[in-house]
């Protein structure tokens, strides 16, 4: 009993010794950890500067396009204006009791210049006679059904549609013929069972 007794006690005083080289092992690892996590003040300061960097790069990059849009469409409303001109000297021109044959040829020079001068900023016009309605480039005016319509057709264009750059600043102003009501149907039909086959095909692939 006495031995054993002895042995106990031995452990618990080598526990007892053991314990503050635990805790000062604990305190160094705790230590060192936190020594490699928290950034030092100088990278903290590289990182804020390299995020206010990105963000000034952004920024520039947003105004700079921004800025650019707006000089590239900045003429939309001067060139609207020298549209009704150009129109004004187009009608001119295609009434034949309007001014002798001098007249007429200053006329022509003149609008040949301002033409020259809009399509150098980028103003130009767009053909529409013969091609399908599209309701991007084209105001209906009037419109009436033939037989021989195979689709919204433009067939007369009263006044020209204009862009700029590639924006519609004008839309012409057409005359159009549509399909018969029975044509429209019969073709929608047709659209229809050609969708669903093609819905087969991929549904068989």
């Amino acid at each position: 009993m006495t031995e054993e007794a002895g042995k106990q006690g031995k452990g618990k005083q080598e526990d007892i010794l053991d314990e503050p080289l635990k805790e000062e092992k604990g305190d160094a690892e705790e230590q060192a950890a936190s020594t490699v996590q928290a950034p030092s003040p100088e990278e903290g300061l590289k990182d804020q500067l390299l995020r206010l960097r990105a963000d000034f790069d952004n920024y520039r990059k947003r105004t700079e396009a921004e800025r650019a849009r707006l000089s590239k469409y900045a003429l939309e409303p001067a060139s609207l204006n020298l549209l009704d001109v150009l129109d004004d000297m187009e009608r001119a021109l295609a009434s034949p009791e309007h001014g002798d044959e001098e007249w007429r040829r200053g006329v022509n020079l003149m609008h040949q210049k301002l033409l020259a001068a809009l399509e150098a900023e980028g103003v130009k016009s767009f053909e529409s006679l013969g091609q399908e309605f599209d309701p991007h480039y084209h105001e209906a005016v009037s419109a009436s059904s033939s037989p021989d319509a195979e689709v919204d057709e433009v067939v007369d264009e009263v006044q020209k549609g204009y862009m700029l750059h590639d924006r519609v600043i004008r839309h012409a102003k057409v005359v159009v013929v549509i399909p018969p009501e029975e044509k429209m149907s019969e073709m929608s039909e047709m659209s229809e069972k050609s969708e669903e086959s093609e819905e087969k095909n991929n549904d068989q692939e």
